[in-house]
């Protein structure tokens, strides 16, 4: 890396090309910025770069070091995925699904045993007991509407939406002390009302009315605005609601509120009121999930739900049509495709298509349910809901006309 004065080889290469960009490069389209100013802050920007290279190439060689270290721990024998062909790849090997909670808990293991100088003991010695023994991997969550969420994840263990940000940046940033607090702040009022997008197709507008009756007397109990409940009786594959115990829940925890690093830290949400996270207790941040009893699944709202395919908290059901027929549903299907189906509301997902696929999309992967954390169960069968049966499960092909017409309503919310 070398130092400011005398930069080292890799140092040089990338100052050579920041040096290379057109005058303007590094403040032309920065919002706020005026014409006749783009040349002073192209300038500054240059500098500060300059002055900074070593430290900031210096912090990212650490930090992929312990991220290899992360992974590594991951993949041990017996650890979260190393079981083999059993295990799924790391955050899926897949667009659109992550780890986040699992991965957090590797990377604070590591961050810690560096820091200790102790990554060897990590890597070699007893598997740690925060680190869940079983793949935790899961679909990336709806942003938009946070009003309508009141508590985030999927397992609705974090609580208030500035804290839900900071989850959201501890398992890229790794390390809580460089987390933006002000960047949580706006990220979660900004989110508050953001609209999902609209269904892009047409809809038939008498079936969608025929299918609204539908979901209210089937959906709608579970899938409303701002429901905290948990529905452990859906059936769906619990890893990801397992992914805490009281270890990791403690060193959660804990790296919530060193990321909050700011005691002074506030700001003013969307309704007028001081938030100051850093100050609030334990019981504001995170929610206790480590108990059985207090595991499972929220039941969101389902705005925007066409956009959300593939569905349950792991992506394993390609449609809404087979989330919905459970008899129908792939073992193994393609994620990743960018073509749309509009009839059974999902994207293509043929496995015998993988090769022509691949050709033209480079995010295309194979899914195979029979993987740990995989599982397309649950959501499957007719459940007793607050006294009352719902319909989950649309298979009968005598209910076809009104699984259609359900499904054409969902394209609507």
């Amino acid at each position: 890396m070398g130092t400011a004065e005398a930069p080292g080889e890799t140092t040089q290469k990338l100052l050579d090309i920041v040096a290379a960009k057109p005058a303007g490069y590094f403040a032309r389209g920065l919002p706020q910025i005026r014409a006749d100013q783009i040349a002073a802050v192209d300038q500054t920007q240059r500098a500060i770069f300059a002055q900074n290279a070593v430290p900031i190439l210096s912090g990212l060689a650490q930090s992929t070091g312990v991220r290899a270290a992360s992974v590594a721990l991951q993949t041990r024998p017996g650890s979260s995925y190393g079981h083999g062909d059993r295990s799924p790849g790391l955050s899926g090997h897949s667009a659109g699904q992550s780890d986040g909670s699992g991965d957090l808990l590797s990377d604070l293991l590591a961050g810690q045993a560096a820091a200790q100088g102790k990554l060897t003991e990590l890597l070699t010695g007893p598997l740690p007991e925060a680190l869940p023994r079983f793949a935790t991997v899961t679909d990336i969550p709806a942003v938009w509407n946070q009003g309508d969420r009141s508590v985030g994840q999927w397992d609705g263990s974090v609580l208030e939406r500035f804290w839900r940000n900071i989850a959201a940046e501890l398992p890229i940033i790794g390390v809580p002390a460089k987390v933006d607090l002000m960047n949580a702040g706006i990220s979660a009022e900004f989110l508050l009302r953001l609209p999902p997008a609209p269904y892009p197709f047409d809809v038939d507008l008498t079936k969608a009315a025929a299918g609204e009756a539908l979901f209210a007397e089937n959906c709608g109990t579970c899938h409303r605005p701002r429901n905290e409940a948990r529905y452990p009786v859906i059936g769906t594959d619990m890893n990801r609601a397992q992914v805490l115990n009281p270890a990791g829940s403690a060193m959660f925890l804990a790296a919530f509120q060193a990321a909050c690093h700011d005691p002074e830290f506030g700001y003013t949400d969307t309704y007028g009121r001081r938030i100051e996270p850093c100050t609030m207790p334990a019981y504001r941040i995170l929610r206790d999930t480590t108990e059985a009893a207090n595991q499972g699944y929220l039941a969101p709202p389902l705005d925007g739900i066409w956009a959300r395919a593939p569905y349950l908290h792991n992506g394993s059901v390609p449609t809404l049509a087979q989330l919905l027929k459970p008899a129908s549903r792939a073992p193994v299907f393609l994620r990743g495709v960018i073509d749309y189906d509009p009839d059974e509301v999902g994207w293509m997902w043929q496995p015998a298509d993988l090769d022509s696929y691949r050709a033209r999309y480079p995010t295309v992967s194979l899914h195979d349910t029979a993987r740990d954390g995989w599982s397309n169960r649950g959501h499957d069968r007719d459940l007793m809901i607050e006294g009352r049966l719902h319909r989950l499960d649309w298979s009968d092909p005598a209910l076809s006309d009104q699984a259609g017409a359900l499904i054409e309503y969902l394209k609507t919310r």
